[in-house]
């Protein structure tokens, strides 16, 4: 939840301290990005809400997070 919070602040240089380099992230349009291309995204927003649906951990150093993360546009929820 904290990266979260740090994207609604749009904190990149936060998020690139501890995103792993081989970050692979799915967006809600079905496009998957690296983390490049994720941080070049992050920007200022209203707050999110973020609903953790799963974890799976794999090794030592690799973990799947499946989550929904609800926004505020236009005055309606949006997931």
């Amino acid at each position: 939840l904290e990266i979260a919070a740090a994207e609604d602040r749009g904190d990149r240089e936060w998020l690139a301290s501890i995103l792993a380099t081989e970050l692979s992230f799915r967006r809600a349009n079905g496009v998957v990005v690296g983390k490049k291309q994720f941080l070049k995204d992050v920007k200022p927003r209203s707050s999110s809400k973020t609903k953790i649906e799963q974890i799976n951990v794999y090794g030592k150093d690799r973990a799947v997070v499946t989550s929904i993360v609800s926004l505020e546009i236009n005055g309606k929820e949006k997931a």
